[in-house]
Protein backbone atom coordinates (compact mmCIF):
# COMPACT_ATOMS: atom_id res chain seq x y z
CA UNK A 1 0.00 0.00 0.00
CA UNK A 2 1.49 3.32 -1.08
CA UNK A 3 1.46 6.51 0.90
CA UNK A 4 -1.20 9.11 0.24
CA UNK A 5 0.06 11.68 -2.22
CA UNK A 6 -0.05 15.26 -1.01
CA UNK A 7 -0.28 18.13 -3.42
CA UNK A 8 1.07 21.47 -2.25
CA UNK A 9 -1.44 23.99 -3.63
CA UNK A 10 0.86 26.91 -2.81
CA UNK A 11 3.72 25.30 -4.75
CA UNK A 12 1.36 24.83 -7.70
CA UNK A 13 0.27 28.46 -7.47
CA UNK A 14 3.93 29.52 -7.35
CA UNK A 15 4.54 27.46 -10.50
CA UNK A 16 1.46 28.98 -12.16
CA UNK A 17 2.75 32.42 -11.24
CA UNK A 18 6.12 31.72 -12.88
CA UNK A 19 4.43 30.41 -16.04
CA UNK A 20 2.14 33.42 -16.18
CA UNK A 21 5.02 35.85 -15.71
CA UNK A 22 6.85 34.26 -18.64
CA UNK A 23 3.96 33.47 -20.97
CA UNK A 24 0.99 35.56 -19.87
CA UNK A 25 -2.42 34.30 -18.90
CA UNK A 26 -3.02 32.84 -22.37
CA UNK A 27 0.08 30.66 -21.93
CA UNK A 28 -1.05 29.43 -18.54
CA UNK A 29 -2.11 25.82 -19.06
CA UNK A 30 -2.50 22.86 -16.75
CA UNK A 31 0.28 21.10 -18.68
CA UNK A 32 2.68 24.03 -18.26
CA UNK A 33 1.87 24.38 -14.58
CA UNK A 34 2.53 20.64 -14.10
CA UNK A 35 5.85 20.84 -15.96
CA UNK A 36 6.91 23.93 -14.00
CA UNK A 37 5.97 22.34 -10.67
CA UNK A 38 7.52 18.98 -11.56
CA UNK A 39 4.27 17.09 -10.99
CA UNK A 40 1.87 15.21 -13.22
CA UNK A 41 -1.03 16.89 -14.98
CA UNK A 42 -3.27 14.72 -12.79
CA UNK A 43 -1.60 16.19 -9.71
CA UNK A 44 -2.51 19.70 -10.82
CA UNK A 45 -6.05 18.61 -11.70
CA UNK A 46 -6.39 16.97 -8.28
CA UNK A 47 -5.74 20.36 -6.66
CA UNK A 48 -7.45 22.54 -9.27
CA UNK A 49 -10.10 21.08 -11.54
CA UNK A 50 -9.67 23.72 -14.28
CA UNK A 51 -7.47 26.56 -15.44
CA UNK A 52 -10.17 28.94 -14.21
CA UNK A 53 -9.87 27.38 -10.75
CA UNK A 54 -6.12 28.09 -10.82
CA UNK A 55 -6.75 31.70 -11.86
CA UNK A 56 -9.39 32.10 -9.14
CA UNK A 57 -6.95 30.77 -6.55
CA UNK A 58 -4.25 33.13 -7.82
CA UNK A 59 -6.69 36.04 -7.46
CA UNK A 60 -7.59 34.91 -3.95
CA UNK A 61 -3.93 34.75 -2.99
CA UNK A 62 -3.22 38.21 -4.41
CA UNK A 63 -6.23 39.66 -2.63
CA UNK A 64 -5.13 38.03 0.62
CA UNK A 65 -1.68 39.64 0.27
CA UNK A 66 -3.26 43.06 -0.22
CA UNK A 67 -5.64 42.45 2.70
CA UNK A 68 -2.72 41.51 4.97
CA UNK A 69 -0.92 44.76 4.13
CA UNK A 70 -4.18 46.69 4.57
CA UNK A 71 -4.83 45.06 7.95
CA UNK A 72 -1.38 46.03 9.19
CA UNK A 73 -1.89 49.57 7.90
CA UNK A 74 -5.34 49.70 9.54
CA UNK A 75 -3.80 48.81 12.91
CA UNK A 76 -1.13 51.52 12.51
CA UNK A 77 -3.47 54.18 11.17
CA UNK A 78 -6.57 53.56 13.29
CA UNK A 79 -8.35 56.77 14.18
CA UNK A 80 -6.33 59.04 11.89
CA UNK A 81 -8.17 61.49 9.63
CA UNK A 82 -8.74 59.94 6.21
CA UNK A 83 -8.04 56.49 7.65
CA UNK A 84 -9.68 54.56 4.82
CA UNK A 85 -7.70 56.40 2.16
CA UNK A 86 -4.49 56.16 4.16
CA UNK A 87 -4.90 52.41 4.56
CA UNK A 88 -5.40 51.83 0.82
CA UNK A 89 -2.53 54.13 -0.11
CA UNK A 90 -0.21 52.49 2.40
CA UNK A 91 -1.14 48.98 1.27
CA UNK A 92 -0.75 49.93 -2.39
CA UNK A 93 2.58 51.65 -1.76
CA UNK A 94 3.82 48.34 -0.35
CA UNK A 95 3.13 46.48 -3.60
CA UNK A 96 6.30 45.39 -5.36
CA UNK A 97 6.81 45.57 -9.10
CA UNK A 98 6.37 41.77 -9.21
CA UNK A 99 3.09 42.07 -7.25
CA UNK A 100 1.84 44.68 -9.71
CA UNK A 101 2.88 42.69 -12.79
CA UNK A 102 1.19 39.56 -11.40
CA UNK A 103 -2.00 41.46 -10.64
CA UNK A 104 -2.10 43.06 -14.07
CA UNK A 105 -1.52 39.73 -15.83
CA UNK A 106 -4.42 38.29 -13.87
CA UNK A 107 -6.60 41.30 -14.62
CA UNK A 108 -5.77 41.05 -18.32
CA UNK A 109 -6.84 37.41 -18.35
CA UNK A 110 -9.84 37.97 -16.13
CA UNK A 111 -12.30 37.89 -19.00
CA UNK A 112 -12.34 34.12 -19.06
CA UNK A 113 -12.85 33.54 -15.33
CA UNK A 114 -16.30 34.73 -14.22
CA UNK A 115 -15.56 34.19 -10.53
CA UNK A 116 -12.42 36.33 -10.74
CA UNK A 117 -14.44 39.25 -12.09
CA UNK A 118 -16.85 38.89 -9.20
CA UNK A 119 -13.96 38.73 -6.74
CA UNK A 120 -12.36 41.89 -8.11
CA UNK A 121 -15.69 43.69 -8.23
CA UNK A 122 -16.19 42.89 -4.54
CA UNK A 123 -12.67 44.01 -3.66
CA UNK A 124 -12.96 47.31 -5.50
CA UNK A 125 -16.43 47.90 -4.10
CA UNK A 126 -15.06 47.36 -0.60
CA UNK A 127 -12.11 49.69 -1.20
CA UNK A 128 -13.74 52.46 -3.24
CA UNK A 129 -17.49 52.10 -2.77
CA UNK A 130 -19.41 54.79 -0.92
CA UNK A 131 -16.45 57.08 -0.35
CA UNK A 132 -17.55 60.16 1.58
CA UNK A 133 -16.97 63.52 -0.05
CA UNK A 134 -18.56 66.02 2.31
CA UNK A 135 -15.37 67.95 3.02
CA UNK A 136 -12.41 69.13 0.98
CA UNK A 137 -10.18 66.67 2.84
CA UNK A 138 -12.47 63.74 2.01
CA UNK A 139 -12.51 64.80 -1.63
CA UNK A 140 -8.71 65.01 -1.69
CA UNK A 141 -8.46 61.61 0.02
CA UNK A 142 -10.74 60.08 -2.63
CA UNK A 143 -8.55 61.50 -5.40
CA UNK A 144 -5.45 60.21 -3.61
CA UNK A 145 -6.88 56.68 -3.48
CA UNK A 146 -7.57 56.69 -7.21
CA UNK A 147 -4.12 58.16 -7.90
CA UNK A 148 -2.50 55.32 -5.94
CA UNK A 149 -4.53 52.74 -7.84
CA UNK A 150 -3.71 54.39 -11.16
CA UNK A 151 0.02 54.31 -10.41
CA UNK A 152 -0.25 50.67 -9.40
CA UNK A 153 -1.93 49.80 -12.69
CA UNK A 154 0.38 51.89 -14.87
CA UNK A 155 3.42 50.28 -13.28
CA UNK A 156 1.92 46.79 -13.28
CA UNK A 157 0.87 46.87 -16.93
CA UNK A 158 4.35 48.12 -17.79
CA UNK A 159 2.88 51.25 -19.37
CA UNK A 160 5.08 53.51 -17.29
CA UNK A 161 8.50 52.66 -15.89
CA UNK A 162 8.48 53.93 -12.34
CA UNK A 163 11.77 53.32 -10.51
CA UNK A 164 11.45 52.53 -6.81
CA UNK A 165 12.77 55.94 -5.72
CA UNK A 166 10.23 57.71 -7.94
CA UNK A 167 7.49 55.37 -6.68
CA UNK A 168 8.30 56.40 -3.12
CA UNK A 169 8.41 60.12 -4.01
CA UNK A 170 5.09 59.94 -5.84
CA UNK A 171 3.45 58.15 -2.94
CA UNK A 172 4.69 60.90 -0.62
CA UNK A 173 2.86 63.36 -2.91
CA UNK A 174 -0.27 61.19 -2.84
CA UNK A 175 -0.10 60.92 0.94
CA UNK A 176 0.21 64.71 1.15
CA UNK A 177 -3.24 64.99 -0.44
CA UNK A 178 -4.71 63.06 2.49
CA UNK A 179 -2.77 65.18 4.97
CA UNK A 180 -4.41 68.41 3.81
CA UNK A 181 -6.17 70.41 6.49
CA UNK A 182 -9.79 71.27 5.75
CA UNK A 183 -9.25 74.71 7.18
CA UNK A 184 -6.57 75.50 4.58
Amino acid sequence: MGRKQTIDRDALLDAADRVMQREGTAGLTIDRIAAEAGVSKGGVLYAFATKDAVIDAMFERGIALYETRACLARERLAGTPGERARVHIDATKGETLADAARAMALLAGMGRAENSRHQMHAVYRRIFGDLPATSQNERAARVAMFAAEGMFMLRGFGLLDIPDATWTDMFEDIEALVNQDDAA
